[in-house]
Parts: structure tokens; sequence; C-alpha cells
């Protein structure tokens, strides 16, 4: 795929590999941006995420993924959405060289992983989105937000040398004027009942959350082979 932007909402239902850079420069898929009132499909699966992958293989290497989301919010308080940047339905998603970065869902801004398995190898970033959401009318606008960075939902996640996941917050980007809060569990991941895998010379680090700043394991199993979990607030692992 040839450097520069495109501005597109993928769908892959099949086998497929993606390498960007032909050409020179970088390959940078944008998606639609925030916008309101937004919907989900039968997964909760946002209408603009990037990319969706449904049941398929896939291989992504050398892109970056942003601006994908929806910011939901409406008069009655949020609308779920997942997976801005990526939403993996049951399928193996491998990610080289790959920075997700700019995205915004109420459940993994970054990635949505719903009993697939996603590899993040050497030179992959997730950093910089959010699990959040502008609450317009504070006293319907309550509720949990959840994996700013990865949220990870019966699936495997599988982090190998020299990726990382930074800076990703979980929590409501703007409250109103009625004194609504809203808490935020799990800032670089959410791990509801799945297998988290931090291998050697992987990190998370600098997230931030209600619990779980680094990653919040609901039920789940977290495995730490020599990984750095480190400057997240308020904890590095929340266990439940």
């Amino acid at each position: 795929m040839r450097g520069g932007t495109w501005n597109e909402n993928v769908v892959i239902d099949n086998d497929l590999t993606i390498i960007g850079g032909y050409g020179g420069g970088e390959t940078v898929i944008s998606g639609g941006g925030f916008v309101g009132y937004g919907t989900g499909d039968d997964y909760g699966i946002s209408d603009s995420s990037v990319f969706t992958i449904d049941h398929a293989d896939v291989l992504l290497t050398g892109l970056t993924i942003t601006h994908g989301g929806v910011s939901p919010f409406s008069e009655y308080g949020s609308v779920s959405t997942a997976g801005s940047g990526i939403s993996n339905i049951g399928g193996t998603l491998t990610l080289n060289d790959v920075t997700i970065t700019g995205n915004m869902a109420t459940y993994g801004g970054g990635i949505y992983n719903y009993q697939g398995t996603v590899i993040l190898n050497s030179g992959t970033s997730i950093e910089g989105n959010s699990a959040g959401f502008y609450s317009a009318i504070g006293e319907y606008g309550n509720g949990i937000l959840a994996g700013g960075g990865i949220y990870n939902n019966g699936g495997t996640i599988i982090m190998n040398e020299g990726s990382s996941i930074a800076y990703n917050t979980a929590g409501a980007i703007l409250a109103d004027t009625l004194g609504s809060t809203t808490s935020g569990q799990g800032g670089g991941i959410y791990n509801d009942h799945g297998t988290v895998t931090l291998n050697r010379g992987s990190s998370i680090t600098n997230n931030e959350a209600g619990l779980g700043g680094g990653i919040y394991n609901n039920g789940g199993t977290v495995n730490q082979y020599g990984s750095i979990v480190s400057g997240n607030i308020p904890d590095q692992i929340y266990n439940v």
C-alpha cells in the first residue's frame, strides 16, 4: 500500500496481508473521526472502526491507524461502542511496526478483541487512545469505560519484544455542569476473562484509569515474562 493518508473504514472477512510504505513515506489509515449519536452492530462494534476483522487471519505491517471512533453522547447519555481503531471478531491479527493512536470508544479505544488473537510484534505501539465519551446530560451519563488501549473480551493478547502500550486513558472526557462522573478501568488493557501474555522486552507504561492503570484483569490470566509494566496511574495491574 502506498504512502500517504487514506480515509477509510475497512471491513476484512477473508485472510489478508496489508503492507504500508510503498513508494516512500508513512501509510496512514484514518477513520471518520469522532461523531455523535453513534451506533454499533450485534457485537457492539463501532460503525466507524478504522478496521473491522471478521473471523479472518490478517497481517498488518507498516501502518498508522488513527481517527477511528464514535464519541458516543446523546441527551440520554452514552451509547456503547467498541474498537474504534481495530475491532477483531474471532480472527487472528498480527501487527508488525504498526502505530494505533488517536482513537476513542467506550470499550477498547485502540483495539477491541472478541474471542480472537492479537499479536503485537516489534515496532508496534498502541498510544494516545481513549475509552471515553462526552456526556451531554450527566444525570443519564454515568457508566464504566474500559480498555483505553485494548479491550480483550475472552480472547488472547500476545505482546512480543519491542511492542508497547502507552499513554492511553479510560475515563470520562468531559463532565457536564450537573456534576455527573464516570469511572474508567484498564487504561492500557482491560482483560475480560481472556489471556494476556507479556513477553520479554514488551512494555505497558504511563497509562491512566480509575482502576487498573496498566491492566484491569477481570477473571482472566496475565502472564509476565520479563516485561515492563510501570508508571501507570493509579496502579499497574488490578485483579478482580
